[in-house]
This record gives structure tokens, C-alpha cells and sequence, in this order.
């Protein structure tokens, strides 16, 4: 994928920086795939616009553009975008979500959803899903997931923060979600699933094969965010809740494992990056089996990715296993299944140089993908900040392909397994 011109520059973002792609293949067309990103992104948060990718070809070749209607890049009346997520249905609709902030220092938000229902040759004008006008609300990380069976649903799940003041750092939150079944037209209201004195965080939706809904989040008394230096001692618990009505309704959270909080820093000067072990990611497989995977930063010495399965649909956790370990540092784990039943697991090793890394069950022996690169060429972001998530997938005949945020651009890689 070669990187976008900015086609215009919303002050204080950096020209050219594309970041946290979002990958989507198709349930019954393995050609047809789906890209995501934050294009030009700003040091403080958020970027200029989305950038959207197309392949028909399984990645072959691809068609890119900015997504209309969003930021004054493209015609839209927000100031600035972030945390795209991509997604194909059964019936070929794809859909784009993005978080947006209004204009104006400290302006409310939301996220909305772009949908195509012609193999991504146009999009329909984005649908705002949630569209927050009082500024003591604050919206993020918003999750998209199209049901890979029932045609024209798509599930959406984000947090919201209730502020005590404009300038407050926000602390605790509540998980809501909503649906679509009729393609993205229109959305259902927003449901409050799971609140409690506490911060939960990165929502992982799954659609189990029974067609039940699975979400996997993390959750602290207050989540660190990227302050490593604030975190001594703090422990944050890997959670999942269920749903087996489309999300009308869901079970009381349940814990699958409890970890240290630590955060990235690039060996040699210490640099902050942008990654934390919060970043969790998960999947389910074909037989339905559901897994998350958590990692610890020790770039002093030995950092680990740890895998936690479930084999009845998140009703139940077992035990952690540490399936990878390196010298340095590692981050952005991304996780997925194949439609064969293989499990991938890839991530960055952050070293003297940077490098990505693929590791497939039931072994995990890691091989090398891409790279080296440097990673202080990406943007200072509160740390060196390639993304809070890659795009990496399952292709549905084996193997898997991943999305990823390089320097400068996106890449795509078709992995056999």
C-alpha cells in the first residue's frame, strides 16, 4: 500500500505519518480485504483523517483513499479522526468506524460508521453511531465486528468517561454497545453494558460460530494509560462478558487472568513507546474456542507474550501460558485465527533495531516477517506511537495477512502459515 498524500493539513498533525491500521477479509471471499488507518497523525492525538485501502485481488493490488464526509480534509465537519476499525459481513457490506472530535478546544465526540455495499468502490456518507455534545463526555476506543452469518449486522462497542471538569484526566468509564441490522442505515441506541468503580479499557468484540457475542476487555482500579513511571505496583485484570441474544443482554463479567501493568520503552535511552501491556488483543476460532493475549515489558531484561484460552465460548478461562519470550522489548501483539483452526500471534520486537514477528499454535516458534527498521522515525506521540493496534487476520483457506504501520506507510503481508 503506498502512502497517501495528505491531500490537506489540519494544524499540528504530521503530513505523510499513517498509523493504526485495522485489516478486514471477507467471510466467504478471501479476495475481497479491507483496510484502515489513521492518516496524519498528531503528536497529542487523533489525526487529519481515514485512510482506507481496497483489495479484490487478496492483496495483490489495492485501491486507496481517504474516507468522505469525516474531517475538513474531506469534506466533513470534524476537526480531527482516530481509531478505525474495518469489517465485512456475510453479504459483502464493509464497514469503517472512527472516532471523531468536534471543533474547538476540548470539543465533544463520538465515532460513526462508513459503509460500502459495493466491494468498497464507494462509501455511503458516515452514520454517527454516538454523537456527544456535552464536552464532560468523552468517548473511546470504539470496536466494530460484522457478523461473518446474519446479513447487514454489525456490532459496535466503545467506552464512555464522565469528567468532573473540562481539564480532569478522565479515570472511570462504562462499556456501551450497539447493533445494526439493516447494513449500517441506522444504529441502535446505545446500551451501558459494565460500569464500575474502575477503568475498563481496549474491547475486543468476537462473534462466537453458535452466533453468540463474546467481549474481552481489560480492566484497573485506574488504567496508567502510557505512564509507565505511574504505574508501580498496579495490577490489571484481563475480563470477558457474554451475550447470547445479539447483545440485548449480557452476563456479569467474569475474570480470564491478572497481570502487573508495564509499559514499552525503547532499550538503550529509555524513549517511552507508545504500548502497554493494557494492549490486549483476541479471537476466536472455528471450533470456538476463544483466546486473548496480554504481554510484560521488561526491556531490562527478558518481556513476554502470554496466551489465555477459553474452550467453552468465554463461560470459562484457563491458566495462562507465556508463549513468547525475547531480550528487550516487544509490543503490539495482534492475534488471530485462520479458517482452518490455526491460531497466529504477531508482535514488534523492539530492540537495538525493530522487527516484526509471526508464531503459529501449537509450537509458537517465532519467525522473523519484516523489518528491521528504526523505530524513532515514528511519531512522538507520548512515546514512540506506531498505533494501539495492527490489522492481522485469519484468511478463511488457511494462513493469515496483516496490516501494518511502517515507516513510513502501511504494508501488507500475506503470511502462509
Amino acid at each position: 500500500m503506498p502512502a497517501l498524500p495528505a491531500t490537506c493539513a489540519p494544524r499540528g498533525v504530521a503530513p505523510g505519518t499513517e498509523v493504526e491500521p485495522s485489516l478486514a477479509v471477507a467471510p466467504g471471499d478471501p479476495a475481497f480485504l479491507v483496510a484502515a488507518w489513521q492518516q496524519d497523525r498528531h503528536p497529542k492525538g487523533a489525526a487529519g483523517a481515514i485512510g482506507y485501502a481496497v483489495s479484490r485481488d487478496a492483496g495483490k493490488t489495492w485501491h486507496e483513499g481517504l474516507l468522505a464526509g469525516l474531517t475538513a480534509c474531506t469534506q466533513g465537519p470534524f476537526s480531527l479522526v482516530s481509531d478505525p476499525t474495518a469489517g465485512i459481513g456475510a453479504d459483502g457490506t464493509a464497514y469503517i468506524a472512527a472516532l471523531f472530535v468536534r471543533p474547538g478546544a476540548g470539543g465533544p465526540g463520538g465515532f460513526a460508521v462508513s459503509v460500502s455495499h459495493d466491494r468498497g468502490q464507494s462509501w455511503r456518507a458516515p452514520v454517527p453511531v454516538l454523537d456527544l455534545r456535552d464536552p464532560l463526555q468523552v468517548v473511546d476506543k470504539p470496536f466494530l465486528v460484522a457478523d461473518p452469518k446474519r446479513p447487514g449486522t454489525a456490532y459496535a462497542a466503545w467506552v464512555q468517561y464522565r469528567l468532573d471538569r473540562p481539564d480532569a484526566p478522565p479515570r472511570r468509564n462504562t462499556f456501551y454497545f450497539a447493533r445494526t441490522t439493516d447494513g449500517g442505515a441506522t444504529w441502535s441506541n446505545p446500551l451501558a453494558v459494565y460500569g464500575a468503580d474502575s477503568e475498563n479499557q481496549f474491547h475486543q468484540l468476537l462473534v462466537l460460530p453458535d452466533g453468540a457475542l463474546l467481549d474481552v476487555f481489560v480492566e484497573g482500579f485506574e488504567l496508567p494509560g502510557d505512564r509507565a513511571a505511574a504505574a508501580p505496583n498496579v495490577t490489571v485484570r484481563l475480563r470477558s462478558v457474554r451475550s447470547v441474544d445479539q447483545g440485548a443482554t449480557w452476563s456479569a463479567p467474569i475474570e480470564a487472568a491478572s497481570f502487573a501493568f508495564t509499559a514499552a520503552a525503547l532499550p538503550g535511552d529509555g524513549h517511552p513507546v507508545r504500548a502497554t501491556g493494557a494492549h490486549i488483543t483476541a479471537a476466536v476460532s472455528s471450533d470456538g474456542a476463544a483466546y486473548a493475549i496480554f504481554q510484560e515489558h521488561y526491556p531490562k531484561s527478558s518481556s513476554s507474550l502470554n496466551l489465555v484460552r477459553s474452550r467453552d465460548g468465554g463461560r470459562s478461562w484457563e491458566t495462562p501460558e507465556r508463549v513468547v519470550s525475547v531480550e528487550g522489548d516487544l509490543m503490539l501483539p495482534q492475534l488471530a485465527a485462520g479458517g482452518r483452526g490455526q491460531i497466529g500471534l504477531l508482535w514488534y520486537a523492539v530492540q537495538a533495531s525493530t522487527s516484526v514477528w509471526l508464531a503459529t499454535a501449537p509450537a509458537f516458534a517465532p519467525r522473523q516477517v519484516l523489518g528491521p527498521f528504526d523505530l524513532r522515525g515514528a511519531v512522538d506521540s507520548g512515546g514512540y506511537f506506531l498505533g494501539d493496534y495492527a490489522g492481522f487476520i485469519g484468511l478463511p483457506d488457511g494462513g493469515f495477512a496483516a496490516a501494518l504501520p511502517l515507516l513510513p506507510g502501511i504494508e501488507f503481508l500475506n503470511l502462509p502459515r
